[in-house]
């Protein structure tokens, strides 16, 4: 986890490099709301006490489909190890899951396939 920011009781923000010096004060009284970019996979959409902002990419992809302002989207596949022991799979599936996800949030579907 990185980039740390806390919101103040008076509304005024706190910003940290890194979790660890925000974890200096996180029993600090003054410090109400603790917000943090890490990185986690599309598919869930909460992990216990904290959420995802997977509403918020959802709305995204759908401005890219009715109004495309890029040609190309980037999956990150860097923080698979670091999944709980019951979300992991195999990286390929890992990365195909994550990929499903994003189509089926594109409403883009598989294209016909034949069998001979």
């Amino acid at each position: 986890m990185h980039q740390v920011i806390a919101r103040k009781k008076d509304g005024s923000l706190e910003y940290f490099a890194d979790l660890p010096p925000a974890l200096e004060k996180a029993n600090d009284p003054s410090m109400v709301e603790w917000r943090s970019h890490f990185h986690v996979p599309l598919f869930i959409e909460d992990y216990g006490l904290l959420q995802s902002t997977q509403e918020e990419i959802t709305m995204v992809l759908d401005l890219q489909m009715n109004q495309p302002f890029s040609k190309h989207l980037e999956v990150e596949t860097y923080t698979w190890d670091v999944l709980p022991k019951e979300l992991k799979l195999p990286i390929a599936q890992s990365i195909i899951r994550e990929m499903q996800w994003v189509k089926t949030a594109l409403k883009v579907s598989e294209p016909a396939t034949t069998v001979s």
